[in-house]
């Protein structure tokens, strides 16, 4: 097992490419993968430094500590910006600055690379990507931001564990896309870009202009969801013969019976499984196994993931942290069938921790709400931000200091034909670890509060 990996380390020069000391930048899952890779591939324990501000103790939290370490080489978590000054000045002082994605995707072999990117809907279109290869009959890793890194898929196959993949299928957040060292992809898609993340970048432009970094890392076509105004008008500027656009008005590789079939809750979803379609199609790989499977996904979790088949009606969205994804999901529950012939309310869920996102945007609720009537379309505010985001949006509605108190107070005013969706636009991070960790507690607690 050791001499198999060790074989190909030394055939890849890794250990010559990474000059030590290694500071890992952040102890996340990634980088913790990482760790495993490089330490079965003969780096040693005492050459590997472990820097995350965010810790008091048993690591390095001041970067004037990697200084004095004489660090070499920093493999910077994606939540870390690069434009932090200490990180800039390290990299002026000769120091390598590279990522989990760059150093475990030098280690690829004859796998082909699919890319996925955008302001919305990346997992879920990622997850069909894989979905679609594996029916098509295709070995597939699927990963990157959606929660598997790429170095533990490497891990694993050069210990026998797992077979090759013929396909690897990553998420990637613009995070990562701003330190993928050489990586390149066959393909790529882009799914939908609207305002996000202005917390880090300057504005649109800049937060745009990383996601479209993509596409010059792209070898072969890549494509895009035609209904994405902001994506389509923002690659006019860029030579389109790469690009093809994936448009619901004239796709023909689902019909509308097929549409009646699908699991997948709202017409966004239908614009993710379109734009896979495309690329599946473009591969060769299009046919009705595919299609079917296709199809009968039902999604992530955390996702417009439905945890009651029956009223009240509880929809875990916690991944929604942008404007868009918000409205989207809002409109998802209002074009349901069940919800519109069972004549109850949908309440919003709205809060956690603001990261500077144009709340003013969820206005167009109150329209909804005004022409459905107060008793079909409610929101709850909860959270740090709970003022902040009623008073940006100009939506009416009831507020609690916490997820759980929202909950608590609905308790007593919802009945059994109403739908509770949590999509709340803010962050996890004034209560929870990450928005997983929040999607577990509402389903807990709805399932606490509503026994």
């Amino acid at each position: 097992m050791g001499s198999k990996l060790a074989h190909s380390m030394t055939s890849l020069d890794l250990t010559c490419r990474l000059p030590t000391p290694i500071a890992l930048v952040g102890l996340g899952m990634s980088n913790r993968a990482l760790e495993k890779l490089l330490l079965v591939s003969g780096f040693t324990p005492d050459s590997i430094l472990h820097f995350d501000d965010k810790i008091a103790d048993g690591v390095l939290n001041d970067p004037e500590l990697l200084k004095e370490r004489g660090v070499k080489t920093l493999i910077v978590s994606p939540g870390y910006p690069l434009a932090k000054e200490w990180i800039v000045s390290l990299r002026a002082e000769g120091v390598l600055v590279t990522s989990e994605l760059a150093v475990a995707g030098s280690l690829l072999e004859d796998e082909k690379l699919i890319g996925i990117t955008g302001s919305l809907g990346k997992s879920t279109t990622t997850s069909l990507v894989g979905v679609g290869l594996e029916a098509a009959g295709k070995r597939v890793f699927v990963g990157g931001n959606l929660g598997f890194p790429l170095a533990d898929y490497v891990l694993q196959v050069n210990q026998g564990t797992r077979a090759r993949a013929e396909w690897v299928v990553l998420e990637l957040s613009s995070f990562q896309l701003e330190n993928l060292g050489a990586l390149h992809f066959d393909c790529s898609l882009f799914t939908y870009f609207c305002s996000n993340h202005l917390e880090r970048y300057s504005g649109l432009e800049e937060y745009y202009q990383t996601k479209a970094s993509l596409l010059p890392r792209t070898k072969q076509r890549s494509f895009g969801n035609a209904q994405s105004r902001e994506l389509v008008q923002y690659f006019k500027s860029y030579s389109l013969d790469q690009i093809q656009w994936s448009d619901l008005k004239s796709q023909k590789l689902f019909t509308d019976n097929d549409w009646s079939k699908k699991s997948l809750v709202g017409t966004h979803n239908q614009e993710n499984l379109s734009l896979v379609a495309s690329l599946l199609n473009e591969l060769g790989v299009w046919n009705d196994s595919v299609k079917n499977a296709l199809l009968a996904y039902k999604g992530l979790p955390h996702r417009m993931e439905l945890l009651a088949t029956k009223g009240p009606f509880f929809i875990n969205d916690s991944k929604a942290t942008a404007m868009e994804s918000v409205r989207s999901a809002v409109q998802s529950v209002l074009d349901e069938k069940r919800f519109q012939e069972g004549g109850g309310k949908l309440w919003v869920l709205l809060g956690g921790r603001d990261k500077k996102l144009p709340w003013n945007e969820l206005s167009s609720l109150g329209g909804l709400a005004q022409s459905l009537g107060e008793a079909r379309l409610g929101f709850m505010f909860f959270g740090e931000c709970r003022a902040t985001v009623a008073s940006a949006s100009g939506l009416k509605g009831l507020q609690a200091d916490s997820l759980r108190k929202a909950l608590e107070l609905l308790r007593s005013q919802t009945q059994s034909q109403d739908w509770v969706l949590l999509s709340p636009g803010g962050t996890s991070l004034d209560e929870f670890i990450n928005f997983e960790d929040r999607g577990r507690m509402f389903a807990q607690w709805v399932k606490d509060i509503w026994k």
